[in-house]
């Protein structure tokens, strides 16, 4: 009589031919029978304690939170532009006073050079007086 150990790395003639026949012979079996298992376990987390941990979205709420936050963004941008309206309307005011003031300058400026011709005539003209 022939002894063997379950320690070995191949199984006995016998376990391994029975192993091949349930599995030939019973395939479908073990296929149907996974497949339950994974619905089972797809039903469980969706309906059991898991799914009450998860979140659910509500459509509308969403939507209208979206909504809000877009007309608040829109509010701002108005604000915003009317702002650069401002902005723009006080840089138009700045500018032309700054041309009326550099005129005014130049104006000053060329009346200076003016007034220091007409000296500078009239002392020549004195000077060549007969």
């Amino acid at each position: 009589m022939v002894t063997t150990s379950y320690l070995s790395p191949d199984p006995p003639e016998e376990i391994n031919n029975t192993l091949r026949w349930d599995i030939k012979n019973n395939g479908p079996f073990f296929i149907i029978l996974g497949i339950l298992f994974l619905v089972m376990i797809l039903y469980i987390f969706f309906t059991g304690p898991i799914a009450d941990k998860v979140e659910k979205i509500d459509v509308k709420k969403q939507t209208e939170i979206f909504n809000k936050e877009i007309i608040a963004i829109k509010d701002q941008i108005t604000l915003i532009n009317e702002g650069i309206k401002k902005l723009n309307k006080k840089s138009d005011e700045i500018k032309s006073n700054l041309k009326s003031h550099i005129d005014d300058e130049a104006i000053k400026e060329s009346i200076k050079d003016l007034e220091d011709k007409l000296t500078k005539c009239c002392e020549i003209w004195e000077q060549n007086k007969p």
